[in-house]
């Protein structure tokens, strides 16, 4: 009962997140052609592919043989979780399935053979440190320089991390007890939340009758969600802040009652004791920290509080999840599981599954931005050591194999097997033909549109798609015509915030009409100009200029090109005035409106520094006929949203990848 409640909650997650596109490949293959994945991280399997005989794909070499790099080696002896599903903990004994995988995994023999795992895998990292320059293989008490164990395995995967010079790769290959070994993988940060999913969170809920579920008593009490991502807005620090606390700040959906129902707290797997305890007995590569030797820490840091009561950053090597750029670990995890009230009562925010806890584990690194497969896995083995019912990754890529020749597929399906929910992300990249010079349709000799990406695509894991919500939310302005009849204009900020930033709560802002394609010559004619406290000073205001146009050389004026051009103009001088210098551009934004009817576009903006938005050819057209009918039209920019009703609601997201997947 308790796993097909997980199921729902996650299928309720599954419409409720919006999806990341990261860069990676993986799986297994045991039959036909094979996918060398070893030697192109980051990239698609399809590109620099090159057919042999043997029906093996080769690619293009992208080490120099004495470059290190971490290679992957999975042994042939089977990990841990191979034999679960004889053990009697995989018995319906009204335990959660991540309880059961737990309480297996922390057993006495399960131990004992892991154990046993680890001395085999160090017989072979000493052959390995021992390989010669002819390929021939000695036994060494110490490993040298370049061959390095930097992550083990032993849960879902017999296997470990090792550094060594690429040459050695195939060497390694031919080792016996040696089942696999590749090149391990990067995967890239994934994409910021489309949009914050506070206010509209409610309209996705009631698509999925979430509401339902919880009035039945379903609301993720006595569940524990692992989150594989950027982090969580929670700042633990070493010593202690001014209120006696090691933790300086945390998301206000991320406290010790972040929960929905009273009784939550009555059914938590962790608290700061339990924790302790657990880690007495049982060894997490948190502590491990890719060596030997395990690590005990003060303050029982790996515990944070009670809705968050692991925390690691697995990518740095450190306690503190914050995240260095990117946002998206909070947004998943507040999706799945955040909860916040107001001092009243009144709910601010609410996940999925508000009564669950979370374990954080950050696997993308501060500096990088950028997330190791070694990182994944050793974040993936606490996390089924930890008990997590349920594990959101946001890892894939484009065009993915459902079946390849890395470890993963492998890793997902031991989780899988034992009930463990695998939540993967299917991407944002449409189909593929998606944007090409066909007008998005395939050549009838070529009809797969699939662009799934794995480990979305593998038979083990759920794949997180995006729907439509049933509202669309619009940024807009208004202006006021000479018969006093308001007009709200919808626009597409290409930075999601600036217009707002520079404008919402301001006196209403004057706009000026730029005609032609908005040159510098264009926006001359309209009125600006240089001014430095002397001559003409000309007018000041948002421009308002239409998309498309060429220039005096007959070149195209990009959307770019319109906005630096408008940065050509500047105010320098010293108003006696107030007393103070001023320094300024008088076009204080751009806005650009379409020359076709049609959807809002999104701008492409690299290289500018100016403010801009995206408008509709009507709305466009009506305020430059307002202005040439001789009227002052000022515009003021609404700091909060509007909601509309979708007449796509509840269709498939046109960014979200397409695809069918294997069977």
């Amino acid at each position: 009962m308790k796993k097909a409640i997980a199921l729902f909650l996650t299928l309720a997650m599954m419409l409720s997140l919006t999806p990341a596109v990261l860069a990676a490949d993986s799986g297994r293959t045991d039959r036909g052609t094979q996918l060398e994945a070893v030697e192109v991280p980051g990239e698609s399997l399809l590109d620099d592919m090159e057919s042999s005989d043997s029906g093996r794909v080769n690619v293009e070499q992208l080490y120099d043989d004495d470059d290190i790099v971490t290679v992957i080696v999975q042994l042939e002896d089977p990990a841990l979780m191979d034999y679960y599903g004889t053990s009697a903990y995989s018995a319906d004994n009204g335990m959660t399935p991540g309880e059961s995988v737990s309480a297996f995994l922390g057993s006495s023999a399960a131990q004992s053979a892991a154990q046993d795992l680890l001395d085999e895998q160090e017989m072979l990292a000493n052959q390995i440190a021992g390989l010669g320059q002819d390929g021939a293989s000695r036994t060494f008490s110490a490993q040298p320089a370049g061959a390095e164990v930097v992550a083990q395995w032993t849960a879902l995967l017999n296997g470990m991390a090792v550094e060594v010079p690429y040459k050695m790769l195939d060497e390694i290959r031919a080792l016996d007890g040696v089942k696999r070994a590749y090149v391990a993988r990067t995967f890239a940060e994934p994409d910021e939340p489309v949009t914050d999913a506070g206010g509209i969170a409610g309209y996705s809920y009631d698509m999925v009758h979430l509401q339902e579920v919880w009035d039945a008593g379903y609301t993720g009490k006595g569940m524990l969600v692992a989150v594989l991502d950027t982090g969580l807005d929670l700042d633990w620090r070493a010593y202690e802040s001014t209120e006696g606390s090691h933790i300086w700040s945390v998301h206000e959906a991320f406290t010790d009652n972040s929960f929905k129902s009273a009784d939550a707290k009555e059914n938590l797997r962790y608290n700061s004791a339990s924790l302790a305890s657990f880690l007495l007995s049982n060894s997490l590569n948190a502590e491990t920290r890719g060596s030997e030797t395990e690590v005990t820490y003060e303050f029982n840091a790996l515990y944070k509080n009670l809705k968050v009561p692991f925390a690691y950053d697995y990518a740095d090597l450190d306690l503190n999840v914050l995240p260095s750029e990117s946002d998206h670990g909070t947004h998943v995890a507040g999706t799945a599981a955040g909860y916040s009230e107001d001092e009243e009562g009144v709910v601010e925010f609410s996940g999925v599954a508000p009564d669950a806890q979370i374990l954080a584990m950050k696997v993308f690194g501060d500096a990088t931005g950028s997330a190791a497969e070694p990182d994944i896995l050793s974040a993936l083995e606490d996390a089924v050591k930890l008990g997590a019912d349920v594990v959101n990754l946001s890892l894939g890529s484009d065009n993915g194999f459902a079946e390849d020749d890395t470890a993963a597929n492998d890793v997902y399906a031991a989780a899988e097997e034992a009930g463990i929910i695998l939540m993967t992300s299917s991407g944002n990249s449409a189909y593929s033909s998606s944007n090409n010079n066909r007008g998005g349709y395939n050549l009838s000799s070529d009809p797969e549109i699939s662009m799934m990406s794995s480990p979305a695509v593998y038979d083990s894991n759920l794949a997180v798609a995006s729907i439509n919500s049933t509202v669309a939310v619009e940024a807009y302005f208004t202006w006021t015509d000479e018969d006093q009849v308001e007009h709200r204009v919808v626009y597409n900020d290409p930075t999601g915030v600036a217009m707002k930033y520079k404008f919402a709560g301001q006196e209403p802002v004057s706009i000026i009409p730029v005609s032609g394609a908005g040159t510098e010559q264009d926006y001359y004619d309209a009125g600006f100009r240089n001014y430095y406290g002397y001559g003409e000073k000309g007018v000041s205001g948002i421009a308002l200029v239409q998309r498309g146009g060429e220039d005096e050389d007959g070149e195209p004026v990009t959307f770019a090109d319109k906005i630096n051009n408008a940065t050509r103009f500047t105010w320098n001088y010293y108003d006696s005035s107030t007393g103070t210098n001023v320094s300024a551009c008088p076009v204080q934004a751009v806005i650009v409106y379409d020359n076709v009817e049609g959807e809002l576009v999104t701008m492409s903006v690299d290289g500018t520094a100016l403010t801009s938005c995206f408008i509709s050819k009507a709305d466009g057209e009506a305020i430059v006929e307002a202005i040439e009918s001789g009227y002052d039209v000022k515009i003021t920019v609404q700091e909060e949203d509007r909601l509309v009703s979708w007449d796509q609601a509840g269709e498939m997201s046109e960014f979200s990848s397409w695809g069918a997947g294997p069977g």
